[in-house]
């Protein structure tokens, strides 16, 4: 509808503005790392999401009449999504200077901890853009146009402080934008909904945990193996 194109059009003009940022103030050397770093982190999540959202929606949409059904094929969706997602940012994040050497070469180390930082982003943003989804499959266009556009007004508020940092603080920028909206976001999207934010948590647990203990047994084995 209407309240989707219009958010889908300010997220395209939002989107690039981290970048004329950077690129004004800290020039193209710096610009390029983030740019290369960004790439790197969102091409894997967009392979795992599009897929899923081709999928889900139709189905989630179906089942607007049987709430019950709905909560428990929502609560599938976010599992499989976590599962995914949430290892997949632990071995980017650790393996951050491995993937950079391996995939842009040498000459592009600099990305390596804006990498990392962009990392902690695919932890957290796929399992909350499932609670967007909610609010899409049920026909809230308007809600998910409000959502949409205080999202882009906290993230482009964060580049702006995170601008004084230089690149890391740009980057940073990201996954705080997700963790200071996660609480509100879950309890604007599910409010009359038949999803509520136990089906989300319960969801997102087990996950969770495994990319943790995943995460102490890859620095375990670096510091064994350096």
């Amino acid at each position: 509808g209407g309240n989707l194109t219009v958010a889908n059009l300010l997220g395209s003009l939002v989107e690039n503005v981290d970048k004329v940022l950077l690129g004004r103030l800290f020039g193209p050397v710096a610009t390029g790392f983030y740019r290369q770093a960004q790439l790197l982190v969102t091409a894997p999540m967009v392979q795992v999401l599009d897929p899923l959202f081709q999928v889900v929606v139709p189905g989630l949409s179906s089942l607007q009449k049987n709430p019950r059904r709905y909560r428990a094929y929502f609560g599938k969706f976010v599992s499989v999504i976590s599962l995914t997602t949430m290892p997949m940012s632990v071995l980017l994040g650790v393996y951050a200077r491995e993937f950079t050497l391996i995939l842009l070469g040498e000459q592009w180390l600099g990305a390596e901890e804006l990498f990392r930082i962009l990392c902690l982003s695919v932890f957290l943003t796929p399992s909350l853009l499932t609670a967007h989804w909610v609010l899409i499959t049920l026909g809230r266009g308007q809600q998910y146009l409000i959502l949409r556009v205080v999202e882009y007004i906290v993230s482009l508020g964060l580049i702006s402080v995170g601008i004084l940092f230089g690149a890391p603080g740009v980057a940073a920028a990201f996954p705080l934008t997700a963790a200071l909206l996660l609480v509100p976001t879950l309890w604007y999207c599910f409010r009359d909904s038949p999803v509520n934010q136990k089906v989300f948590w319960a969801a997102v647990a087990k996950p969770t945990v495994s990319s943790m203990v995943l995460t102490g047994a890859l620095l375990s084995i670096n510091e064994a193996f350096p």
